[in-house]
């Protein structure tokens, strides 16, 4: 994964994103602290 595919949000939770690409809704949310991201399935209609 590289830093273009992953943000800190202002909670201090780690996003990742869909090839990199921030304009789209962040696919996983890790917690500060955490050592799994989950995954964003409500942007998937779920």
């Amino acid at each position: 994964m590289t830093s273009k595919e992953r943000l800190t949000d202002a909670a201090n939770r780690t996003c990742i994103y869909p090839q990199g690409d921030q304009t789209a809704p962040p696919s996983g949310m890790m917690p500060e602290g955490g050592y799994f991201f989950d995954t964003q399935t409500d942007r998937f209609g779920g």
